[in-house]
Parts: C-alpha cells; structure tokens; sequence
C-alpha cells in the first residue's frame, strides 16, 4: 500500500475513533506538511526512521545502525507485563516500539501514546497502520485531542491494576521535548494520585449502592417500570408532543419562567437538581427523575415534589424514595434485585445504556417512549459565566467554580468559546452520538448559553414553545394512571422471593466457611505433605466446586464490592516471578484464603443483619 493510500485508510480509522483528531487531520495544512520538521530516512539495517530538526538540531528517536534489535532489548528490559497492565508512553516514534510492544503483550494490554509533536505524528499518518486505534491503542496528541489524556487514563489505570502498569518514555523523546515533558508527567501524576482517592469513593459509592438496594426493594412490588412505557409516543401519547428536560445549567435563569407556558403542551421533564428551582418559580413537572446514590437530599427538601411522579433506578437515593409518596417508575440499570424477581415472574425489565448523568438519563427515557421531538433547557454543558449551576438550584458542598488547570475550551452556542470540565465534555459527546445514530428525532438546543451540542438546532426556548407546543395531553395524569407491573397473584410471591434472597445470602455464608477451610487444609498439606498428590488433586476439586456455588449464588453481586480493597491487596504481587511452583501454589492458596475469611467476616459481622432487617422491613411495608 503507497504512502497516500495508507494515510487515507489511516483517516477513516481516526474518523470512527476520535473525531476530534480527524477534524483536526483532515483540514492540517498539506503545505505546512510537506515543510514539516519530522522526515523519514532509512537505517543501516534498511529500516525507517525518525530525524526531527529542532533549533538547528538533529534528533533521531531509533538507533540510525540496527534500530529493530534496539528495541527487542528495550522491550526486554521492561520485565514482564501483566494481562491486566496498561501501558503509557511519551512519544510515539517511528512505531516500531509500539509494533513490538502490541506483538509481545497480551491481548488483554493497552497502551496510550501521547504523541508531543504534530508534525511526527503527521509523518507517522503515511508509514503506521493505524487499525488498532479504540481497541488496544490510543493516540492523544498535543493541542489536538490530548483533552483527553486524563479521563483515558483514569479509565484504564485502576486501584486494581497500578502496581503492574508501565509509565514509559520513547528514546530521546524526553530531550528532545521536555518542555511537554515536564506538563506530561505532571499530568499523569494528578491522575495517580487521584487513583487512590478515586478507588475511595468508588467503594464509597458501592457501598451506597447495597445500601440503596436493600432499603428499595421493598417497592418492588408495586412498582411501575419504564419497559410500561416504551414507544408509547403515537400510540397512547399524541405524536406531535414534543418533551422538554430541564437540566440545571446556568443559563437555566435567562429562561425559566417560559417554563409556566408549556403546562399541558409538553411532557416537562425535570431532573433532580433543577427540581428545586423550578418549584420555587411555582413551575411544577409532569416528572422528575433522580439517578445518583448519593445525591444530596438538599435538593428534596421541598415537600412538594413529593407527590409528584418519580423515574429512578433501584440504586437511587433510598431517602428521597422513601419520603416519595407518588407514582413510582423503576428503569433498569442491572444494579438490585429487579432482575431477579420481576423477570422471575414474566416481568420486562430490560437494562438501558442511559449514560452518566441524570440528564442523560432523561433523554433515555424520553427515546424509549418514543417521542420524536426533544426540546433540552438548561443543558449548558458548560460554565457559562463561571458557573456551573443555575442560581437557584445551588446547594450546599456542590462544586460550581472550575479549576483553570482542568478546564477545557469548547465552542459556545453563537460560535465563541467557553470552559468547560472534562465529564461534561463527556456528556456532550453523549448528547451528539445520539443525535448522531437517531437522526429521525428532533433534538432542539433551546438552552440558550454554553457549549455547542453539535446536531441539535439551536433555538429560543419562546420560539421553540410556540412553534412545537400545541398539542393538549396530561402526562402528569397519564403517568399517575400507569398501573403497577405486577398483578396480585404476583405480588403474593413477594414474600416469597424476599425468603429466597435470605436463604441465599445465609448458602453464601456456609459456602463461604467451607471454602475457607478447603484453603487452610491444602496450605497445611503444601507445608507438611507436599508429594501428596493424590489429597492436593481431592480439595482442588472441592475448592474448584465450592468457588461456583459462591460465583453463582444469585446475591453475590450485592456483596462482591466489598471484596475491592483486599483483592488489589493480594493481586499485588502476582506478577513477581516465582523460583519455584511449590512457593507459587502457597501464594494462590493464601490469596484464596483471604479472600474467603474476607468475604466471612463481612457476611458474619454486619450483611447477614442488614439484609435480615430489610427483608422484614419490605414484608411488612405496603
């Protein structure tokens, strides 16, 4: 394949994986290419090589003699690499470094490139097949997607995988650049120390999740679920109803009050944190939804939203459920025991994709109903004006300011730039994917501020309610009359279903015991029998059996969280290499152990009781 065609196929990969870089790709200049610094010659062995002019300075990133030996021995002296590791290297090269690495490691690997220098990664477009990109690479580089340096890495450099990760430099690169050295390794230093803290409130958030689980099972019963509601549009709801979801930007303030027009003329969709706000402007939803585990209760202290309709998922808040007395309607989002009992008794109850926030949990409700126009107000996706929530929907202990070293500059709605931060970077793309792939929806920006949804028509929220909202139905009422999913017969083996979950949680514990004592008695036969072959083999098998009942156990997801800390503990040091097998099986057998005597305590010192308590507290709620 010509170098031409090469950079071509190169594009449309770059085109399905960041569209970022291929916009930027695409409109590079061919003349500041073709006087670029970077240039290609041929090694002694014959192979391609990097030479880059910098202050009358030649560079050259791979040995000019026997560059592909080079870097077998540098790949060599890394030492071994986890499945589980993931790679990130300052500077991609010429390639060859990252082609030896991609042949070397496991297929379970990733690497991240963080290219400095556009006119090398231009150069490298004609020579690299870039096929791989978005499955086991991903290129950043400077000043065109590297935006996006720290939520890749963060995504793939866990708490449970740090200690076997590798933090590389490409030859030279770090001489020849260090100026975006220095900035690069500052960053990957934040995102490290945000790993540990990350890993904090993740387990922090898992254990609002049990929580939240246990105390919302109890609505199970009588519950509505969104699969009642799906492609209802033209068929119970008028199709020209158009639904509005007013999220909590700043820009929420230049046009609120149109708000007080649409009562009846659209399906009004709040989420949680511009609940508040509009109550105070006396504008009341058809709906609000509500999707965190540990939102704020600051935002459901107004005891009108009370009465009004709820969307949420089983993981929600179990507070603000609690205090609700209204229609209840449960989304699935595969967290609680939904999946169990309400498809156990002829229930759909389908997970969706619904994204990570609570505005794009709106929009997925309003896809699944199936309406064809969705107007968003409020969504500023932004900080607009150096804020990041509308005035009236701020509460105490929310982060409403940006810091200048994490902000990001997008294109604003009239063409101008404005900050944004990256998970609502995230979100936006969220937003624009979708409109993307549903292209017969109508998506209307009628935020009027903040960042440019690309795909969705920018409107005034008065010209979009007089133009779209002119069609009379109730959803406030339609929603209230939504029957609950289960008949009676069904709700009559509620109770049931609670005893099984009970039952199940006390098999844990015993499966639990035994399989703690399997391990203790093949560790003392490594140590004291260790040619007893045939008694090893027996308890394997025992261990192997018990293992399974315990994966299988339909509530051991519920507690599984709570195993998090102790495994990244004891995973820590798997990748050492071991002198012998003998001392690899005892390492194996007292990581099994710890785990289950883990695992025995929690169930023993406090989960047993909880979920006993809630069990008794969902048989007598009605």
């Amino acid at each position: 394949m010509d170098n031409n065609n090469l950079f071509h196929q190169n594009l449309q990969v770059i085109k399905a994986y960041d569209e970022f870089l291929y916009e930027a790709v695409k409109a590079y200049d061919s003349e500041t290419m073709h006087h670029s610094m970077a240039e290609i010659e041929n090694a002694a062995d014959g192979s391609e090589i990097i030479k880059y002019t910098k202050n009358d300075y030649e560079w050259y990133f791979n040995s000019r003699y026997e560059p592909k030996r080079v870097v077998e021995q540098w790949i060599n002296n890394l030492g071994k690499i986890e499945s589980i590791a993931t790679i990130t290297m300052f500077g991609l090269g010429n390639g060859m470094i990252l082609e030896e690495l991609l042949q070397r490691t496991p297929s379970g690997v990733i690497v991240i490139i963080y290219e400095p220098s556009i006119d090398i990664f231009m150069k490298m477009m004609t020579r690299i097949d870039l096929s791989l990109l978005g499955k086991r690479v991903f290129i950043l580089v400077k000043d065109i997607n590297d935006v996006f340096l720290e939520s890749i890495v963060e995504a793939l450099v866990t708490y449970e995988n740090l200690s076997v990760c590798k933090f590389l430099g490409h030859p030279n690169y770090w001489t020849c650049f260090p100026n975006e050295a220095k900035t690069y390794i500052e960053r990957l230093q934040t995102v490290i120390k945000h790993v540990e803290v990350n890993s904090n409130t993740k387990l922090r958030l898992s254990e609002r999740y049990f929580k939240n689980i246990l105390m919302n099972m109890k609505f199970l019963k009588h519950v509505s679920v969104i699969d009642q509601l799906i492609c209802k549009v033209g068929v119970e709801i008028p199709v020209d109803l158009p639904v509005i979801i007013v999220s909590a930007g700043p820009s929420l303030k230049n046009n609120i009050k149109e708000l007080k027009k649409v009562r009846g003329n659209a399906f009004l969709i709040a989420t949680d944190s511009a609940l508040n706000g509009m109550l105070l402007e006396g504008i009341v939803p058809d709906v609000f939804v509500t999707l965190d585990a540990i939102k704020s209760l600051q935002r459901f202290e107004n005891e009108e939203l009370r009465s009004i309709p709820l969307i949420c998922t089983e993981s929600s808040r179990w507070e603000v459920l609690d205090k609700h007395t209204g229609k209840k309607i449960f989304i699935n989002n595969a967290f609680g025991f939904g999946n169990l009992f309400l498809n156990e008794m002829g229930v759909s109850y389908q997970a969706s994709n619904h994204g990570a926030s609570v505005a794009t949990f709106a929009y997925t409700i309003a896809m699944m109903m199936g309406f064809k126009t969705i107007i968003l107000v409020g969504q500023d996706l932004a900080f607009t004006d150096n804020s990041r929530y509308y005035e009236k929907a701020k509460v105490e202990g929310c982060a409403d300011t940006l810091d200048e070293n994490k902000s990001i500059i997008v294109e604003d709605i009239h063409g101008g730039k404005v900050k944004t931060s990256r998970d609502l970077l995230i979100y936006k793309e969220w937003f624009e994917k979708q409109i993307k792939e549903y292209p017969e929806m109508e998506v209307i920006d009628a935020t009027e501020g903040g960042a440019k949804i690309r795909g969705s028509i920018i409107r005034t929220l008065s010209d979009t309610i007089e133009d779209k909202c002119r069609i009379e139905f109730d959803m406030r009422n339609y929603l209230n009359k939504l029957p609950e999913c289960l008949g009676e017969l069904e709700q009559e083996q509620f109770d049931l279903f609670l005893d099984k979950i009970m039952e199940q949680y006390n098999q844990l514990y015993q499966d639990t015991k035994r399989g703690k004592s399997l391990y203790e008695r093949l560790m003392t036969i490594l140590q004291n029998e260790p040619n007893n072959n045939s008694e090893m083999m027996k308890i394997t098998k025992e261990i192997g059996e018990v293992t399974q009942e315990i994966e299988s156990n339909i509530v051991y997801f519920h507690i599984q969280h709570k195993l998090e800390r102790l495994e990244y503990t004891v995973l820590n040091n798997l990748g050492v290499s071991l002198e012998d097998e003998m001392e690899d099986a005892l390492q194996m057998t007292n990581r099994g152990k710890l785990i289950l005597e883990a695992l025995e305590k929690e169930l023993k010192e406090g989960v047993l009781e909880e979920v006993e308590r809630a069990v008794l507290a969902s048989k007598s709620f009605e």
